[in-house]
């Protein structure tokens, strides 16, 4: 498993307060410390998953030709018109790997 955090954060503890919610809402009552976001439109979930998957790919030495599933959780897509897992699909076609299955799950 890989998982890939932006460079640029908010305190939650700060963000409560420019809320005005309790103290401890985010912090205390979602365990969040800090909220991760995208500095520039140069870096969005497309960006960030292939940062990810490529890492993964390098870390545990998987050879391309041996994934078959490409599972993307995200909580943006960078439009409506394609899916994360089709835009990571530019990792694989170089090395002639055009058919793995998979699916984005979105939540937010």
């Amino acid at each position: 498993m890989e998982v890939y955090f932006p460079d640029t954060f908010v305190d939650q503890a700060d963000l409560e307060v420019a809320d005005g919610v309790p103290a401890g809402k985010y912090t205390s009552g979602l365990g969040q410390l800090r909220l991760g976001f995208a500095p520039s439109d140069a870096e969005d979930a497309v960006s960030m998953a292939l940062t990810a998957a490529d890492r993964l790919l390098e870390k545990t030495r998987t050879p391309p030709s041996a994934v078959g599933s490409l599972q993307v959780g995200t909580e943006s897509n960078s439009d409506r018109s394609k899916s994360v897992k089709t835009a990571l699909m530019r990792l694989f076609e170089p090395h002639g790997v055009t058919d793995v299955d998979g699916v984005d799950c979105v939540n937010a």
